[in-house]
């Protein structure tokens, strides 16, 4: 994940996106961007994360993490190679926007699911599944590529319109529940726990 947020994380006086509060070890990229493609991954995989080993580097005037590399082992023997970086140059905020350039590439015994493209372009990227003989099939072809709405007209994310629904006693769909939400906070917690142990890291588990 490239996000092109550089100014957000070496700006002092964002404090809420640099500098950690309580008992937290760090702040910055990870807890600000990572989360999202954690979130996305532990949604459509099911993996649970068992231990994390991560090396991290840090903006010279704020102190936050602005790029990670992190190795997460998971319970079924598998692995997820995570890296991510806010150093992709431009600016998400600039007329016209740089998008965050997103790929997440999932392999198995049964085939592959790719998901890729830049978020600010839907015809960038797709969802596909290749097979075990070489073939692939695209998911939902009209749809694009779509990772975040910052659309700032209409009604809100999708994520807004759901809770509003729900507060209103009609269907919803449910994306991070509060169980997968728990999942990602754990492994963020351990991705820093071993950028300053320098060792594997345990995801605490519920």
């Amino acid at each position: 994940m490239g996000s092109p947020l550089k100014f957000l994380f070496e700006n002092p006086e964002n404090k809420d996106w640099n500098e950690p509060t309580g008992t937290m070890l760090g702040n910055g990229f990870a807890w600000g961007q990572s989360s999202h493609i954690l979130a996305w991954i532990f949604f459509v995989t099911g993996m649970d994360p068992m231990r994390v080993f991560c090396s991290m580097n840090h903006n010279e005037i704020t102190g936050a993490d602005v790029s990670h590399a992190a190795t997460i082992v998971c319970a079924n023997n598998a692995n997820i190679s995570l890296s991510g970086t806010t150093l992709l140059p431009g600016e998400a905020h600039s007329h016209p926007p740089v998008g965050k350039l997103i790929r997440i590439e999932v392999f198995g015994s049964k085939g592959a699911l790719i998901y890729s493209g830049d978020d600010t372009m839907e015809t960038s990227g797709q969802l596909e599944i290749r097979n075990p003989d070489g073939s692939k099939r695209v998911i939902a072809q009209d749809l694009g590529f779509h990772f975040e709405n910052t659309v700032s007209q209409g009604n809100g994310p999708e994520s807004l319109k759901a809770f509003l629904d729900a507060c209103r006693d009609k269907d919803f769909a449910i994306g991070a529940d509060s169980l997968l939400g728990l999942k990602t906070v754990q492994t963020l917690d351990a991705m820093y726990r071993s950028s300053i142990s320098l060792k594997f890291e345990e995801v605490v588990q519920v």
